[in-house]
């Protein structure tokens, strides 16, 4: 040992221990690892070889416990003593120190763990005397990390003071990198929120004292009455799942199982369960009340048909639309024939056809509203809605999508005298929206697919359909007669929905030009009344079906950008 060592640690030759730890830490508040790499690496080898001066238990290897059995090392020879008596030998404080991580690693492995006692044998891996040696201290700060992130919740006990320890969470460029400690830390923001749920009162307890508890059945009695917190349950599962993920391991996973499988199927609402409960005595009400009541009165009756329509809208929902979709992507994922993927298509065109010229009748109202409970429940089970990022929300999108046709139809629908033929031509309008809203991605996917010759001939038969339109709009403008309007609403219609799959190449300039658009139109209903609202209206959804047609045709055929 030579005297450089001394100089660097600031005292003189000793072998008292103490005096060299005192010396090592004054100097360390001198020298910061991170200022002065150098200079801190300079001053540990001193201390180390201090230390090697005043206890020199040779040399021994370190091996974690979690990679490799430590290596055995030879036992050094006894020495015998003055009086003849061989001495034990001396503990090696590394094979000590694996001995304490083995423990603590032990601990974690049950299922059922005492905190105390996992807290006392962590505190003993961080008191152990090698805990002074560099590359043992460097190798259990890895190892403590890999072990607290690997055996969550055991080891939720052991992130406060491993991170008061080592100073986790830190501005250190390794710390921000490195991936069982930001699991390490995404864990204790996560218990953080686990301590704010469980708290009485607080806003998702009720879901958590739900999750948490073994799985039990929700009766439809328990729906109806609200006793069964379903819907804080949804909200409750997707936070954890979305901002929280490691908490799913603190909740029952039966219980968990269980929900999710509820969630997954088709079912009534709360309120849509209520509405059904209430349709009869709504329905016994609303009789009573047209027979009994003044006739001042028996107009407030028709008030008890909203809960009957509301329950038959949840029905529809339900068993129209969800069940379908459920039953349809369970059965085919890949490989589903063409007709069944996309036969929604032509058939809401024909069907607006069969609306236009069928003769208005009960009997025809009935059918033609059942084709089109049928195709909007096939396009709704079977499409995809445009759901791709963008300035506003897709569910936004196509509500404005929708909202001209279904807005201009409302205009014309004023025009007609004829119930029935009212009724029959808003069941076809309503598929049409649905087949319109849910069609866009797989046939624009669809169209992509098709060579260049077959877009030009899409492209050509769209324009074709809005020439045609326009001819019947023409007629229809010069004739005063309602009965024209059915006809005019199919035709205007069908090119609308035909060039409804090119708008995603469009981009959002599509809802400036009909906003734009409708300054005029507004203009012209103020001016000259609800017919020329019609008759503008229908030009002007003909013009859009047009212009994008022919814009999305050539770009989508043409353009290589």
């Amino acid at each position: 040992m030579t005297g450089s060592v001394w100089d660097t640690l600031g005292i003189e030759r000793t072998r008292d221990l103490k005096e060299i730890k005192r010396a090592y830490a004054r100097r360390l508040k001198d020298t910061n690892p991170e200022d002065d790499p150098e200079g801190f690496k300079i001053l540990r080898t001193a201390y180390e070889s201090a230390l090697a001066g005043v206890d020199d238990h040779g040399d021994a290897v370190f091996v974690f416990p979690t990679v490799k059995k430590p290596e055995k090392v030879q036992a050094p020879v006894p020495v015998a003593s003055e009086d003849g008596a061989a001495e034990p030998p001396p503990p090696d404080p590394r094979q000590i120190h694996a001995g304490l991580q083995a423990r603590l690693e032990n601990l974690l492995r049950k299922r059922q763990v005492d905190p105390d006692v996992v807290l006392a044998a962590f505190k003993d891996v961080l008191a152990s005397p090698a805990m002074d040696l560099v590359d043992v201290h460097g190798a259990t700060e890895e190892w403590l990390a890999w072990l607290i992130a690997n055996r969550s919740p055991r080891s939720d006990v052991l992130i406060a003071p491993a991170r008061e320890r080592f100073g986790w969470g830190g501005r250190s460029l390794r710390q921000r990198d490195h991936h069982p400690v930001q699991r390490i830390l995404a864990r204790q923001r996560d218990l953080a929120f686990l301590g704010e749920i469980r708290k009485r009162g607080a806003e998702h307890n009720a879901a958590y004292e739900v999750l948490t508890t073994p799985p039990r059945p929700v009766t439809a009695l328990g729906r109806l009455l609200g006793l069964a917190p379903t819907h804080e349950i949804t909200e409750l599962l997707d936070v954890i799942r979305r901002e929280h993920p490691t908490l799913i391991s603190d909740l029952n996973s039966e219980t968990v199982a269980h929900w999710d499988d509820y969630h997954s199927r088709p079912r009534l609402g709360t309120w849509g369960l209520r509405s059904a409960a209430a349709t009869p005595p709504c329905l016994l009400g609303l009789v009573l009340g047209y027979w009994l009541l003044p006739r001042e009165w028996a107009a407030l009756s028709v008030l008890l048909i909203i809960p009957p329509a509301f329950a038959m809208a949840s029905l529809i929902s339900v068993y129209g639309f969800q069940l379908p979709q459920r039953l349809w992507q369970r059965a085919y994922v890949y490989g589903a024939p063409a007709w069944q993927r996309y036969g929604w298509g032509p058939s809401v065109i024909a069907l607006l056809v069969a609306g236009a010229i069928a003769p208005a009748s009960p009997l025809t109202a009935l059918a033609v509203g059942a084709g089109s409970l049928i195709v909007a429940s096939w396009a709704s089970a079977t499409g995809l809605a445009d759901r791709s990022e963008g300035r506003m929300p897709w569910q936004i999108r196509v509500v404005f999508s929708e909202m001209y046709l279904i807005a201009w139809w409302l205009v014309t629908a004023f025009n007609l005298t004829n119930l029935w033929s009212f009724l029959q031509m808003s069941a076809v309008m309503v598929a049409a929206t649905v087949v319109s809203a849910w069609g866009q991605r797989p046939l624009f996917d669809q169209w992509l697919s098709w060579p260049g010759w077959g877009r030009l001939l899409y492209g050509a038969c769209v324009l074709a359909a809005v020439g045609g339109a326009a001819f019947v709009l023409y007629g229809a403008a010069w004739n005063p007669d309602t009965a024209w309007w059915p006809g005019v609403v199919a035709a205007v219609a069908a090119p609308v929905l035909m060039h409804r799959p090119l708008t995603p190449l469009l981009g959002q300039w599509s809802f400036r030009l009909k906003w734009y658009s409708m300054m005029g139109l507004f203009w012209v209903g103020l001016h000259g009344g609800g017919s020329h609202v019609v008759v503008a209206g229908a030009a002007l959804l003909l013009f859009w079906a047009a212009a994008h047609t022919v814009i999305a045709t050539l770009r989508g055929t043409f353009s290589r950008g």
